[in-house]
């Protein structure tokens, strides 16, 4: 996004502007708010065991509290 190259534990995605971005699991939605860094974004929590985040994103769809479904769109890539 700013051309900085900056090391994380995420897995980015390059997709075309637009692009339904769909959930990998059941789970409940946690966070689903704009953020300077990440744009908007979305957090969603899947029992104990992990949680998936979705950064850059262009709209939300959801609100926490929400239950999500697998493969279910929250967004579109921003």
């Amino acid at each position: 996004m700013t051309g900085r190259v900056a090391p994380h534990r995420g897995v980015d995605f390059a997709m075309p502007q637009g692009t339904p971005v769909l959930a990998v699991g059941d789970g409940e939605v946690v966070v689903a708010k704009r953020s300077g860094a990440a744009g908007y974004y979305v957090a969603v929590r899947h029992g104990r065991t992990y949680t998936t985040r979705y950064m850059h994103l262009r709209k939300l769809l959801v609100k926490p509290g929400q239950e999500s479904e697998a493969r279910r769109s929250y967004c579109a890539v921003g």
